[in-house]
C-alpha cells in the first residue's frame, strides 16, 4: 500500500455506496470549510479497468478518476459549497481489508458510526482478511488471519472483535436488535433470548423425563398451569381457597406507563407473554377487574384474604372500589413493599417534580372474618427487588417477599390461587411455606422460567 498528496477535480471523485448510511447534519462541517478551509484530505483510490488506470485508458479520454475511500461528510458538504477541487490522499495497491479499514479509521476518529455500522464494518474487515490470508494455524498456517491480528489491525482488544462479530451475526439473524438503543443493551437482550431458549429446552426435557421426577417436582410444575383465567377459574370449586394474590397486568394494558427511556426493542421484550386485555368489553378496566374479583370471590373459604396489587395512579380508587362492589372489606391502608432498604429507589422519569419510587402497594381485603396469622407484624415489607438480570418476569417480586406476606397472613397447610402467576414466585413461596398452591398465566415464556427453578430446586 501506498499513498501520495494531490489536488483533484471534485468531480472526479466517485462516492459509491458508503458503510455509513447517516451523514448527519452537514450545516457546522460545511461553515467550518468555509472559515478555514479544508483542513483534513480525502482518502481516495484511483480508479481502474480491466487493470489499467482510466487515465491510461484512451476510452476515458485521459482523465484521472477516483474512487472515495474517507471523507464523504466533507465531500458531500464541499459539494453543497460548489467547489471545484479538493485535496486528496491517492492510495494504491490495496487490498479489500485495507479500503475498509481505512474507512473504519477514517470514522472512528470523527463522526461516529451508528452502533450498528461499527459492528457490521469490524465483521465485514474480519472476514475480508480470513478470506485474503486464511484462518491461522500455528503448524499448517502460521501467517494466516485470527482474531487476534484484526484486533491489532484496528487497535482494539481481541474480545472486542469478537463481542462485534458475534454481535454482527446476531443483527442479520435478529434485525429486530437493530432497534436497541446501543451495543450493551442488544447485547443484554441477546442474553435475555438465550435464556429464554435455555428455559424453553429444560422444560420440554422435564416434559419428557416427568415420570423420573419425584412427586414434589412433578406437583409443583403441575400448579402453574398455562391458560386464560377465565377459563382456568372454573375448574377451582367454590370456597376452596384461603388466600388469593392477584397482581394482574394492569399497567401495560391499561394506562400505566413502562419507563419511556427504554427503547423499542426492550419495550417489546418486557411486553411479550403479557396477557392482552384492552379488548375486554371496550376495555374497561374496572368492570375488567370486578369480573375477576367476583370469580376470586367465589372459589374462596368464608374466611379468607386477598392480596391485590395495585398502582397508586391512576388504579388506587378504581381497586377499591372494586373490592368493595365484589364483597371485600378493606380500608384504605395498603401494605407497601418498600424495594430498596437503602433509600436510593428507582429514578423519576420527571426527577425535577417527583421523588423516585421505591414501593409497590397492595391492598389485603377480607372475605367474612379471617384472622390474620403474625399478629402485630407491621404493614411494610422490606426485600430488595430481584436484579433484572435474574428475571424471569419484568415485574418479578422477590420469593422471600411472598413467603413473608403469606406467613404473615396463613398458618402452613392453607391453599393459596394466583390467578397471573408471571415468574411463579408467589407458587414457589407457598411451597417454601408447607401451603398449597395453584397458579395460570397465558406466557408459556414465564412458565418455562418457573420450571427451570423448579428442576434447579430438585437438583
Amino acid at each position: 500500500m501506498t499513498n501520495q498528496l494531490a489536488e483533484v477535480p471534485i468531480d472526479s471523485i466517485m462516492m459509491e455506496e458508503r458503510f455509513r448510511k447517516d451523514m448527519g447534519d452537514l450545516d457546522e462541517l460545511k461553515e467550518s470549510l468555509r472559515t478555514r478551509g479544508q483542513i483534513q484530505t480525502l482518502a481516495v483510490e484511483e480508479l481502474m479497468h480491466n487493470g489499467i488506470k482510466l487515465r491510461d485508458n484512451p476510452e476515458y479520454g485521459g482523465d484521472e478518476y477516483f474512487k472515495l475511500l474517507g471523507g464523504g461528510r466533507r465531500l458531500l458538504a464541499m459539494r453543497e459549497l460548489d467547489w471545484e477541487k479538493a485535496l486528496v490522499r491517492v492510495y494504491t495497491d490495496l487490498t479489500p481489508s485495507e479500503r475498509r479499514s481505512i474507512e473504519l479509521h477514517e470514522n472512528l476518529i470523527r463522526k461516529q458510526f451508528t452502533w450498528q455500522e461499527e459492528k457490521a464494518l469490524v465483521k465485514e474487515i474480519h472476514e475480508l482478511m480470513m478470506e485474503e490470508k486464511k484462518e491461522k494455524h500455528w503448524r499448517t498456517n502460521p501467517e494466516g488471519w485470527s482474531k487476534e491480528e484484526t484486533a491489532n489491525l484496528l487497535g482494539v482488544s481481541r474480545s472486542k472483535v469478537s463481542r462485534d462479530i458475534d454481535l454482527a451475526e446476531a443483527l442479520e439473524a435478529v434485525p429486530e436488535l437493530a432497534k436497541a438503543k446501543d451495543s450493551h443493551e442488544a447485547e443484554n437482550l441477546i442474553a435475555r433470548m438465550q435464556e429464554k431458549m435455555i428455559n424453553e429446552e429444560l422444560a420440554k426435557r422435564a416434559e419428557a423425563k416427568r415420570d423420573s421426577l419425584d412427586d414434589v417436582t412433578q406437583m409443583m410444575m403441575d400448579s402453574y398451569q398455562l391458560g386464560d383465567f377465565f377459563d382456568l377459574i372454573k375448574n377451582i370449586p367454590d370456597e376452596s381457597i384461603d388466600l388469593v394474590d392477584l397482581d394482574p397486568d394492569y399497567n401495560i394494558e391499561f394506562g400505566g406507563s413502562i419507563n419511556k427511556s427504554m427503547s423499542n426493542a426492550i419495550q417489546a421484550l418486557k411486553l411479550r407473554g403479557y396477557a392482552l386485555f384492552s379488548d375486554y368489553e371496550g376495555g374497561d378496566y374496572p368492570l375488567y377487574l370486578r369480573t375477576i374479583l367476583t370469580e376470586c370471590f367465589r372459589v374462596m373459604k368464608p374466611n379468607s384474604w386477598i392480596i391485590m396489587w395495585y398502582a397508586q395512579e391512576p388504579w388506587a380508587n378504581d381497586v377499591y372500589v372494586a373490592l368493595d362492589d365484589t364483597g371485600f372489606e378493606t380500608n384504605r391502608i395498603p401494605l407497601v413493599w418498600n424495594k430498596a432498604s437503602d433509600n436510593q429507589g428507582r429514578a423519576s422519569s420527571a426527577p425535577d417534580q417527583y421523588l423516585g419510587r421505591q414501593h409497590e402497594t397492595a391492598y389485603y381485603a377480607r372475605k367474612g372474618s379471617p384472622v390474620i396469622h403474625k399478629r402485630a407484624r407491621g404493614d411494610v415489607f422490606t426485600y430488595n427487588a430481584p436484579h433484572h438480570s435474574s428475571r424471569i418476569h419484568p415485574c418479578e417480586k422477590p420469593i422471600e417477599l411472598m413467603e413473608a406476606i403469606l406467613n404473615a397472613f396463613l398458618p402452613p397447610s392453607s391453599r393459596v390461587l394466583v390467578p397471573f402467576a408471571g415468574s411463579g414466585n408467589a407458587l414457589l413461596a407457598a411451597f417454601d411455606n408447607q401451603m398449597e398452591a395453584i397458579g395460570f398465566d397465558l406466557g408459556g415464556e414465564f412458565r418455562d422460567g418457573y420450571v427451570r427453578r423448579v428442576l434447579e430446586r430438585a437438583g
